[in-house]
């Protein structure tokens, strides 16, 4: 079944996922701004994204760079591939001439979602609702038909006018969640803690596989749900339906009526957990400093491992 036919779309009404027809028809306006999100340091999807943008695009695509938006302007060095702060997320956006009143449509050219989702929810964070996902990444844009541009990048902004505003980044402080807020919320009672849901693998999650980075404990934020991220996706790297979904995550031990807050390695595989969740019609927060912020050796953070306490 195709996500884009499904029910779910974002707050404002615009589609949580589009196909080839339904960007084809919008492709060519000045309100749609296309991002091909592609990130190159996603194990197993190890790839020159920068060499693969030249080759092979969507046309119109703007490449976003996660190294220029992330991590040179992020919130903190120690921890990488953290949300910018807001004045230099809108710096960046006027360089690409991105409006409040564009519909913003993301890709990437990984099976998975994990460049797109990150996209998807950052603009989120900064409060633009038009922001779609394209289905099934790149490789679903070519197998339809869709029309290829190659070569450098030469776009050029749009100029803004009345219709066409300036995009002004405000934080959405509901969504971004601190190491903080996880601590207190630890200290609650079970039946009015919010559910910590994690998109490691298992291995990772049960503490029974290293961190694959350095200076990093094993194990996972006490109480939290793991529900990895290929449980979310088709064999051809779409996403799942709404309803195989809510099984997914129902078999978790998630209680969808609760606060929702993802997490996982970074911010970024946490995003796709967002992606899915919104799929299902539910609004969901991240702790974007994740395992990379939580689990630091030197950290004082709790950290569970092992089969105990999973449902707990």
């Amino acid at each position: 079944q195709s996500t884009q036919q499904t029910k779910s779309e974002s707050s404002s009404s615009v589609p949580l996922f589009v196909d080839t027809q339904f960007l084809q028809s919008i492709q060519t306006k000045n309100t749609t701004k296309i991002f091909d999100a592609s990130w190159d340091f996603t194990s197993p999807f190890q790839k020159d994204v920068k060499k693969d943008f030249k080759e092979g695009r969507i046309p119109g695509a703007i490449p976003f760079d996660h190294d220029t938006v992330c991590l040179k302007v992020g919130l903190g060095a120690s921890i990488p591939n953290l949300i910018p702060m807001s004045p230099e997320f809108g710096i960046q956006n006027r360089k690409w001439g991105i409006s409040s009143s564009d519909h913003i449509i993301v890709y990437d050219t990984s099976k998975g979602y994990i460049g797109a989702a990150r996209v998807w929810m950052m603009y989120k964070i900064f409060g633009h609702e038009k922001v779609s996902v394209f289905e099934s990444g790149f490789s679903k844009w070519v197998e339809s038909g869709g029309q290829v541009e190659s070569g450098d990048y030469k776009g050029k902004p749009v100029p803004y006018d009345v219709l066409r505003p300036p995009f002004e980044p405000k934080l959405q402080e509901n969504l971004l969640i601190s190491k903080g807020y996880l601590i207190q919320n630890l200290k609650r009672k079970p039946t009015d803690r919010d559910v910590v849901i994690d998109g490691r693998p298992r291995s990772k999650f049960l503490g029974v596989a290293w961190d694959h980075r350095p200076y990093h404990r094993i194990g996972h934020i006490p109480f939290s749900k793991n529900v990895p991220l290929d449980l979310l996706l088709n064999s051809d790297g779409s996403m799942k339906s709404s309803e195989e979904l809510e099984t997914v995550f129902s078999q978790a031990g998630v209680d969808l009526e609760k606060k929702l807050i993802t997490t996982g390695y970074n911010g970024i595989t946490a995003s796709v957990l967002n992606l899915a969740l919104m799929h299902m019609g539910k609004i969901s927060s991240i702790y974007d400093g994740a395992w990379s912020e939580w689990g630091l050796a030197n950290s004082e953070t709790p950290s569970w491992t092992g089969y105990d306490h999973i449902i707990a």
